[in-house]
């Protein structure tokens, strides 16, 4: 059985280091991101080449 869910989102992963106190902090974050609005938003400024890679996730 193979279960499959749709998403229009992709979710951004980002790391931030900092050293405070002299001890060093790690946060990592997980943003989602709404391909929908950032394809139509591309196609919108003529950037079919960034849409294209949005829908497809290569560039």
């Amino acid at each position: 059985m193979v279960i499959s869910k749709e998403k229009n989102y992709v979710n951004v992963e980002k790391t931030f280091v900092e050293k405070r106190y002299e001890e060093w902090v790690i946060e990592q974050l997980s943003i989602p991101y709404d391909t929908t609005n950032a394809i139509k938003q591309s196609e919108r400024q003529n950037r079919s080449d960034w849409a294209r890679a949005l829908k497809c996730g290569r560039v």
